[in-house]
């Protein structure tokens, strides 16, 4: 018995990019890990929350707070935001916005990239610019003057790992040779 492909009757289709889909002010991509927890249970007990008129941090307003300060970080290309800023962004979370925000600018600062996974470089690419400073590291303790007295040691290598290697395909083809179609044609006579 012989079975053939039959193409489904409806094709399914993407219609955004994943840059699109996470800036999608519709959708909170956020997800609050263990440190989330414990900074919004210190924060419950904490007076200060209190005397903001809020004795209540829910999740979901604290992932769709987070949420909006990483696509405005993103949309903005910077890491923290003016006081008037956050002023219009708390719309939705109330007078606890800028208790979040100093979390959300701690907590950014500490991982050194966007906290959505969709908005964070690929990791070929961090793994590309950690190399990029070892090099600049090596360069600058080599031409340091060397007295014989001080001994330098070389920056280490980042670890590689196989999703630090740059994926095939992403390299822009010479555009001034032209390229064989790999079609075979058969020729009958």
């Amino acid at each position: 018995m012989e079975l053939s492909f039959r193409s489904p009757a409806i094709n399914f289709q993407q219609v955004e990019t994943a840059i699109e889909m996470a800036l999608n002010p519709s959708r909170v991509l956020y997800d609050m890990d263990s440190d989330d927890e414990q900074w919004i249970s210190s924060c419950q007990g904490s007076t200060n929350v209190h005397e903001n008129g809020s004795g209540h941090m829910s999740v979901e307003i604290f992932e769709w707070t987070m949420d909006m300060f990483e696509k405005k970080a993103h949309a903005l290309q910077r890491d923290h935001f003016t006081s008037e800023e956050i002023d219009d962004l708390k719309f939705g979370a109330g007078p606890v916005v800028r208790a979040i925000y100093e979390h959300w600018r701690q907590k950014r600062q500490k991982k050194g990239m966007p906290l959505i996974r969709h908005l964070q470089p690929p990791s070929w690419e961090k793994y590309q610019q950690q190399l990029r400073e070892r090099g600049l590291a090596l360069n600058k303790g080599n031409s340091a003057p060397s007295d014989g007295c001080q001994k330098t040691s070389a920056a280490e290598r980042p670890p590689m790992f196989a999703f630090c290697v740059k994926p095939r395909g992403l390299e822009v083809p010479n555009k001034g040779s032209k390229q064989r179609s790999q079609k075979r044609f058969s020729v009958t006579g």
